[in-house]
């Protein structure tokens, strides 16, 4: 069959993509000529590599430019040219990897100059900034009216800066709500649009793209020819697109590496599945250009065999079709005067035409159901405003409603009900009619109405609304289901709620099979059922959907059956409904959601709420959280659901905090469905450290216990069950949890140890959280005979389990020793670190310990010895002087201070630390001499790497560490003025490392690598010369927390709190901004300051008992607070602190 000619003319093709992308068959994919847009700082791939051009082949490219220089060329376009001749014959992936290759610290390199080349963006005053330039409107207008097109499939993009998700958050676009830079969030989002971001983020602060921790970005060849193995999670959603849809590639240029590399991937990928191309009428991609030029035959060709059809805006009929009968309307794009034969549009403006091209075709069907609804609405308030007669328009308002679902837009249905509420309304039947409706809209509950308000609304007893509004509001307290008589569908569901909140999954279950219910009422069910029986439920859906006539129930089944199911492509296509004009059901839930988080929010103290809740505009966030909560019961639908997320973590925890104190029940349960451990850990804390709820908390806890123990409980819930719990214990008397956390968490977890288990699963972690808050001395003994008798499956997790969380000092001398007996049975190498723990706290039996000492021999010390750590641990165990020698045999021939720094390549540090060994280890002349080689073999190495810029961040703060261990030893084994050049050579490397020359430096600066370096100084110090030859750091450090500066707050408090406890001149010297301290802490937003509450108040409640220690401040207002307040003394480890200090 001959080939047909496949080239098509500018209007066809953008008519052809406009119709695309009307019905949603088109994703964009974005390079970086997008950026250029916002601003020219922003580089294209040559202007990317210059530098490592320049660096890499200096004498080539100053023969270049000699030559371009000769022939007239200025230096810098002689160098630009210079810089696209060598990339041309070299290969634009190939310098890379040379780049990498050269430097010799493997991908970091490349990433470290990605992150220098590519400016960042920030917020900063309501604004974003590019360096110190302020980002207009005018700069950001293309990449706001490319997110405002609804209607592209997904955006993919291979940049890596920031601007896309930036513009969406700064103009709170409800569109592409998830940027998406890894398998797992592509996991979470299958089914929402998204930016996805297929090679690499520079948002990421962790050091790995899509788990491969050996690169941050794609950018060398050898990323891209493994790209499909190691990321296939990315590969399959374009593959699918691309096999389903169409791509619209923006900002590339035609030698952009990533769009060549794509587009043959993509070639590849077509021509493997079979699919024709060429005997289909449309494009598969699109590829926009911005500037006239000729396109040789070759690569004509070439977009002719990778199915690419250019679309070049610069055309003089594509400017004709976009800008047509629009001039008029737009401002003048060339002095105002000129022609239309004249008219030159720039690329920028283009592109700005292009997109409101794309959306300037109109939504047909349903939508004028919309607006009908909202003018029905308007109707209604002018007429309770006049008092007139609504009664037509409610009548006409319940029919909409049924065909157009749970509205998005509410201004008028608020205004209605604010009216009424009014002390001088004359009330009639209609009035009281709208009232209800509107409050049922506006997601309204009784409680945020006063007595005295409900009161003015007759007949409130005997309306219908009114009453659902009331039972939906005890759904929400989670009153008993016994008070439900009724078994009509409602109030089944009703039922159903109120079990799912309790976390009751056995009572849901049975309520479930047993409820057999009619019309639109399968689908709530389902809803819930699906967490048993998702299979069952999905066919029950099917069922539905071929059978109701609906528009609107076929819709919501289509979303839920979609979101249950989890399949992709999706089980039911969902377009043929939003072009009808129906809300999608996320775009209502993100936009209630964003309506609750208003930037200018009115603090409270944390865990705070008002003692009283009205109606007025300040309680907005309050109104629009619960209104989510309604809409989410009202609908069926939970924020995620299997992989479907109709709601971003962040965006519902946003949400939660306004209403988690009111309503604790059902906020807790929306939250179980995310698969996110950061919000889960940060919603458990809410719990735990909300004074609001300290009465209702123990029994929340003890429903997420009867949770996890629960057979029925559905897996999907588990890990969020296990991380929210884990974070309550801190603020709970044991004697309330520890049953049900020993019968349904730990003895399950023991049971099921083998020899392979490790320490790392959520399990784990909550044990660690539990026992760590457990203090009963007979409860500690007990957890200590449990983990000692697992002992001979695995010996790693009770070793962790007591040395690390195990409240060792509380343990009674009572049945002690028999519980400790079988421990000379085991290996010393298994048991050392209980050993080591347990006599550290003076409760290893001398006996016991005699005993264990006698099974030790030199090859276990040999054995132990390769972690230094375990050195360090078992030197304190024993003082004879056999041991002792074994243990020095072991340090002397080690590479003690061993920097990771190998001819070849680089690994983790691992240094002996001498300075804590116990003070029975006195090392002789020629012991120190062998170990000062050591140590300054090793800072030679350290000496001798790059520039701090050059290295990563993370062995960095490992160097630094080393160097440290070097700086204790030398101080403490020299005599003043001994080895100066020594000396001079470790602080000048610390400074190096650290990047100032002044301790100072550290405390005054927000960068936590900074900090921590001075505050490890600032340890050295205090250790040779006290509070007074260290003044001006400890002061800086106070200010800080004072001030109450971010970066490392938590870790503030506490350090101030151990010198307060070393050093009885801290509270001489700095009581009067000790107390400012303890003053201001009291009222801090610890919300806001992203405290560990429990952590800060055992901080506070240390400064203050020091401070408590001088007859001065022993009665002042705020020592004693901090000491004596409930609400202070109900976290635990301020109870642990204060029963050790008053002792």
């Amino acid at each position: 069959m001959a080939m047909r000619d496949s080239k098509k003319s500018g209007v066809a093709l953008l008519e052809e993509l406009r119709v695309a992308y009307e019905n949603e068959q088109v994703s964009a994919l974005v390079g970086s000529g997008f950026s250029k847009n916002v601003s020219t700082i922003f580089p294209l791939w040559s202007d990317l590599l210059a530098d490592a051009v320049t660096e890499l082949y200096p004498d080539e490219m100053e023969s270049i430019i000699e030559k371009q220089m000769v022939l007239g060329e200025s230096h810098i376009g002689a160098r630009e040219k210079a810089v696209k001749i060598v990339i041309d014959r070299m290969g634009s992936l190939e310098i890379v990897s040379e780049y990498i290759r050269r430097k010799g610290y493997g991908h970091e390199s490349i990433d470290c100059y990605i992150e220098s080349h590519i400016p960042s963006i920030y917020d900063k005053d309501d604004h974003l900034y590019i360096e110190d330039y302020c980002l207009t409107d005018e700069d950001l207008i293309v990449h706001k009216l490319f997110l405002e097109c609804r209607k592209w499939n997904n955006i993919y993009t291979t940049n890596y800066d920031q601007l896309l998700e930036k513009t969406r958050d700064y103009y709170q676009l409800p569109f592409y709500k998830e940027t998406i830079n890894s398998a797992y969030g592509l996991s979470r989002s299958i089914s929402s649009k998204s930016i996805i971001k297929i090679h690499g983020d520079m948002a990421n602060s962790k050091y790995e793209f899509d788990g491969d921790k050996n690169l941050k970005y794609i950018i060398a060849k050898e990323d891209y020819d493994t790209y499909q193995g190691k990321h296939e999670p990315f590969t399959s959603l374009m593959r699918l697109s691309m096999l389903q849809g169409r791509f619209c590639l923006i900002g590339f240029s035609g030698s952009d590496p990533n769009y060549l590399s794509w587009l043959q991937w993509m070639k590849d990928v077509l021509d493997k599945d079979g699919e024709d191309c060429e005997s289909k009428d449309y494009t598969k991609v699109f590829l926009i250009l911005l500037q006239k030029e000729e396109i040789e035959p070759a690569r004509e060709l070439f977009y002719k065999n990778h199915h690419v059809q250019v679309l070049n805006l610069s055309d003089k009929d594509v400017i004709e079709e976009l800008f047509d009968n629009r001039l008029s309307n737009d401002r003048s794009l060339n002095g105002g005067d000129a022609s239309e034969s004249e008219f030159t549009p720039s690329p920028k403006e283009l592109l700005i035409q292009l997109f409101k091209y794309l959306q300037r075709t109109p939504y047909v069907g349903r939508q004028h159901i919309k607006s009908s609804y909202n003018s029905l609405w308007s109707d209604v308030a002018r007429a309770v405003r006049n008092g007139e007669d609504c009664s037509t328009n409610l009548s006409q308002i319940s029919k909409e409603l049924s065909q157009l679902g749970a509205p998005k837009l509410i201004h008028y249905q608020y205004e209605v009900v604010t009216h009424l509420l009014g002390p001088k309304v004359e009330w009639s039947e209609s009035k009281q009619r709208a009232f209800t409706m509107a409050m049922d809209d506006c997601g309204l509950l009784p409680f945020l109405l006063t007595t005295e308000q409900i009161n003015r609304v007759p007949n409130l007893p005997q309306d219908v609304i009114w009453n659902r509004l009331q039972l939906r509001q005890s759904t929400f307290a989670c009153d008993n289901v016994d008070e439900i008589n009724s078994d009509s569908d409602d109030t089944m569901y009703e039922i159903v709620l109120r079990c799912a909140y309790s976390l009751d999954f056995t009572s849901l279950k049975n309520t479930l099979y047993k409820w057999k219910p009619t019309g639109l009422w399968r689908l709530m069910k389902g809803s819930m059922c699906y967490l048993f029986d998702r299979q069952g439920v999905v066919d029950s859906f099917d069922q539905y959907i071929s059978s109701t006539e609906s528009v609107i129930n076929k819709y919501k089944a289509s979303i839920l059956c979609n979101a249950i199911s989890g399949e992709y492509p999706e089980r039911y296509p969902l377009g043929e409904y939003w072009t009808m004009g129906l809300d999608g059901i996320n775009d209502v839930a993100q936009y209630i959601a964003q309506q609750a988080q208003l930037k200018d929010k009115k603090l409270f103290i944390y865990g705070q709420t008002e003692k009283s809740v009205c109606l007025n505009p300040s309680n907005r966030e309050l109104r629009e959280s619960l209104r989510l909560l309604q809409y989410f019961a009202k609908e069926g639908f939970m924020p995620t659901m299997q992989i479907t997320t109709l709601l971003s973590a962040w965006d519902w925890y946003q949400c939660f905090i306004n209403i988690f104190e009111i309503f604790p029940y059902p906020s807790l349960f929306y939250t179980l469905g995310y698969h996110d451990q950061k919000l889960s850990r940060k919603v458990g804390q809410e719990y735990a450290y909300s004074d609001a709820l300290k009465s209702e908390l123990p029994d929340i806890q003890r429903s997420l216990l009867d949770a996890i123990g629960n057979e029925d409980t559905p897996n999907t819930f588990r890990q969020s069950l296990l991380l929210i719990s884990k974070e309550i214990y801190c603020a709970l008397e044991e004697e309330c949890w520890f049953d049900l956390f020993t019968s349904n968490v730990l003895l399950p977890y023991l049971q099921n140890l083998t020899p392979s288990s490790g320490v790392y699963d959520d399990v784990y972690n909550h044990i660690c959280s539990a026992i760590d808050n457990v203090y009963s001395p007979q409860r500690v003994l007990y957890i200590l005979r449990l983990l000692i008798g697992i002992l001979p499956v695995n010996t790693s997790v009770p070793s962790s389990l007591i040395s690390n969380y195990l409240n060792i000092r509380v343990l009674p001398k009572k049945g002690l020793s028999k519980v400790l007996e079988s421990l000379k049975e085991y290996d010393f190498k298994n048991i050392y670190t209980i050993c080591y723990s347990l006599n550290h706290y003076g409760k290893l039996p001398k006996a016991t310990l005699s005993d264990i000492r006698k099974k030790v021999s030199k090859s276990d010390i040999e054995e132990i010895s390769a972690r230094s750590a375990a050195l360090v641990q078992v030197s304190c165990l024993f003082d004879d002087d056999e041991f002792v020698n074994w243990i020095k045999d072991s340090v002397l021939n080690s590479n003690v201070w061993d920097c990771g720094i190998r001819e070849k390549m680089r690994v983790q540090p691992n240094v002996i630390e001498l300075e804590h060994f116990p003070k029975w280890y006195i090392w002789s002349d020629d012991e120190k001499s062998k170990l000062f080689d050591n140590l300054i073999y090793n800072l030679s190495l350290i000496e001798r790497t790059k520039r701090p810029s050059d290295e990563t961040r993370i062995l960095l703060g490992r160097l630094i560490d080393v160097v440290y261990s070097m700086v204790f030893f030398f101080s403490r084994n020299t005599k003043e003025g001994e080895w100066p050049d020594l000396e001079r050579r470790l602080q000048n490397e610390l400074s190096r490392l650290r990047g100032f020359d002044n301790m100072l430096e550290g405390f005054v600066s927000d960068d936590v690598d900074k900090y921590d370096s001075s505050h490890v100084s600032l340890l050295a110090g205090l250790s040779l010369t006290k509070i007074k030859g260290n003044y001006t750091a400890v002061s800086l450090e106070i200010d800080r927390v004072l001030f109450l500066c971010k970066v490392r707050l938590n870790s503030g408090l506490s350090n101030i709190a151990s010198y307060c406890r070393d050093y009885t001149d801290m509270s001489l010297l700095f009581y009067d901004r000790l107390l400012l301290i303890l003053e201001r802490f009291r009222t801090v937003d610890y919300r806001t300051l992203n405290l560990n509450k429990a952590w800060a108040f055992a901080s506070l409640y240390r400064i203050a008992f020091y401070l408590s220690k001088s007859k001065r401040f022993a009665e002042n207002e705020h020592v004693m607070f901090w000491l004596k307040d409930r609400d202070v003394r109900r976290f635990n480890l301020v109870k642990n602190w204060a029963d050790q200090l008053e002792k």
